[in-house]
């Protein structure tokens, strides 16, 4: 097969791609240099923290130059709406279009600007993003804890194209499947929000659920945390009992925030379902990590799924355990001034270990159990419109990286 001739293709085109160096096909402003002095409003400054891959992001960091050095700071170039921004690094290789007037670009971004009837700006971002040019851009980077690519090289790239009708229908293409991306990741943006602020309003009793006679349920009543549950510890397995099929083995590795990871589980002898019997888990229990418990302001505690049930409990892992709504109980410890409180009980720094004991005393309001299961199935019916969205963004995504790896040569 002629490797000029992506395997993915338009029926329509046929023609052969043209190769050429970056500097050749397109016009080009490195910003790296001085650091422009920073204000506290002005114009916006993106930043390498700003460019995610395919769009910039606003809202992660906000910087600032004032009006006044706009023009000498953006003396080499101002970027256009449409212009194609690359990060060289720290994180190398994030891609985004200008898509607002008026802003700075800061250093560790280069701006291109394709060349008239050449190539298409939008286009090029794709082409940026696809796994061909990024696995090259890679293989040319240098340093050991953060890669970067020099100017000079990153301009002498090789980049491939077809005539711009085809550029502008893979542009168009591509750009409708972003856009559903983008929907799904707004959508479940907003409903994490909600759920937030839901979640706030139930446990402060701003809203109230009435039992089956539209009755107020008694008032909540104040718990120690060693009252509301327990922490059923898991078994030492032994890594040499370690295979890589059987009855999965479920570690702190794989216990993620509210959800269990499946990135690369591990498996035990099947003889071990009878003998160890008591630490099996089945699918809707909860484990908590309890080592290093927590990961950015949250616990890691996750629901055991599916793919998880019937698994082995290893130590340093705890299944909660309680005669109140196991349910509930795992939205309660995701409450911010519940964490906090376990985080400052929390015994020793390196690796830092939640001790059931020390964690008991925290107090806690808690309803009756009635309360706590209608609290526990409203959030949950969130939670799996949440699973619903994770999986589409999943999928589209999945699908969106194949058509980057044949849709470019």
């Amino acid at each position: 097969m002629n490797k000029k001739i992506p395997i993915l293709r338009f029926v329509q085109y046929s023609d052969l791609w043209t190769f050429k160096n970056l500097n050749k096909a397109t016009s080009y402003v490195d910003y790296r240099g001085k650091t422009p002095e920073k204000t506290k409003e002005g114009v916006f400054l993106v930043t390498a923290k700003n460019i995610k891959m395919g769009y910039i992001d606003y809202v992660c960091s906000k910087e600032y130059i004032s009006f006044s050095s706009y023009n000498d700071v953006m003396r080499r170039g101002k970027p256009l709406i449409g212009d194609v921004l690359i990060t060289t690094e720290a994180p190398l290789g994030n891609v985004a279009s200008i898509d607002q007037e008026g802003i700075a670009l800061a250093q560790r971004v280069i701006k291109f600007r394709g060349e008239s009837e050449i190539l298409l700006n939008c286009y090029l971002k794709h082409y940026f993003t696809s796994t061909e040019f990024q696995r090259s851009l890679e293989s040319k980077a240098t340093g050991s804890t953060a890669k970067g690519i020099k100017g000079s090289v990153l301009h002498k790239m090789e980049i491939a194209y077809p005539s711009l009708p085809e550029q502008q229908k893979i542009a168009d293409f591509l750009t409708s499947v972003d856009t559903k991306i983008q929907q799904l990741s707004k959508k479940k943006a907003l409903l994490e929000e909600y759920k937030k602020g839901v979640m706030q309003k139930l446990f402060n009793q701003e809203i109230r659920f009435k039992d089956v006679n539209g009755n107020d349920y008694p008032d909540w009543e104040e718990k120690r945390l060693g009252e509301v549950f327990e922490i059923f510890n898991g078994y030492a397995f032994s890594s040499t009992h370690s295979l890589t099929y059987g009855v999965k083995w479920v570690k702190i590795a794989d216990v993620g925030i509210q959800r269990m990871k499946e990135d690369s589980p591990s498996f035990l002898p099947l003889e071990f379902i009878n003998r160890y019997n008591k630490f099996m888990l089945k699918k809707g229990d909860y484990v908590i990590a309890l080592t290093r418990p927590i990961l950015n302001g949250k616990l890691k505690i996750a629901c055991v799924d599916q793919s998880y049930d019937n698994s082995l409990l290893n130590q340093r892992v705890g299944k909660i355990v309680s005669s109140n709504s196991t349910d509930f109980v795992y939205y309660l410890l995701q409450l911010a001034h519940v964490i906090k409180s376990i985080e400052s009980n929390i015994a020793g720094t390196d690796p830092p270990n939640l001790s059931p004991a020390e964690i008991s005393p925290i107090k806690v309001l808690v309803p009756r159990l009635a309360e706590q299961q209608k609290i526990a199935s409203y959030l949950l019916s969130i939670d799996r419109k949440s699973v619903v969205l994770d999986k589409q963004l999943n999928n589209i995504t999945k699908f969106k990286k194949g058509l980057l790896q044949q849709m470019f040569v």
